[in-house]
């Protein structure tokens, strides 16, 4: 029987355990606790564009449930939110106080950041996704215009270090950025449907 690089797992037997990770987050704290320790390679697949070109819609990954504390700037992990298995980048983490427990990740074609991830809820690393019948690593984020690379940077900048001070601070940071990101956008809904009109 062919197995899954060494982890003693058939690929279908991988397959199948990717799937909970669609389903039921309880499920996947309880597996990922396990397959953590063990370091075990699971598959799933993307779901979304926000990591843009980096890992399209609809793409197979797969994660190397890790132990680790340590996700280096750049790294692309699996991590869970609000019950979802959700991949995106490292940009920061926090390096004081309960910050030290967080990370700030933010999907490639986001301008702002995700809620900062506590470290037990990351599953891993993802080593490498499916792309035209091949696999491949995963590559440094593509290069953005200057205005969203500043923009980026000046609101990661505030989340980590908000991070750095106290979580909640952090949040309220990352929730008033989202929430003024809304707001624009209705204004230019607006702006636009008054454009037709005229």
């Amino acid at each position: 029987m062919e197995t899954f690089e060494g982890s003693g797992l058939s690929p279908e037997q991988v397959l199948a355990i990717g799937s909970f990770f669609e389903r039921d987050a309880d499920v996947v704290r309880s597996v990922a606790s396990g397959f953590k320790k063990t370091g075990r390679t699971i598959e799933s697949r993307v779901q979304g564009w926000s990591m843009g070109a980096t890992l399209p819609d609809g793409a197979r990954i797969r994660i190397r449930c890790s132990p680790s504390d340590s996700y280096p700037r750049g790294t692309v992990i699996a991590f869970l939110a609000e019950g979802k298995l959700v991949v995106h980048r490292v940009i920061r983490s926090g390096h004081m106080r309960s910050g030290s427990q967080y990370l700030v990740t933010r999907g490639d074609s986001l301008l702002l950041p995700d809620f900062p991830v506590h470290q037990t809820s990351v599953l891993g690393p993802v080593i490498a996704f499916e792309s035209s019948g091949s696999w491949r690593t995963p590559q440094a984020a593509a290069s953005r215009p200057r205005l969203k690379r500043l923009l980026s940077a000046v609101a990661a900048g505030i989340v980590g270090a908000a991070l750095d001070l106290d979580i909640r601070l952090a949040r309220f940071c990352t929730r008033g950025f989202w929430e003024c990101q809304r707001w624009l956008y209705r204004i230019e809904s607006k702006l636009g449907s008054l454009k037709e009109g005229v």
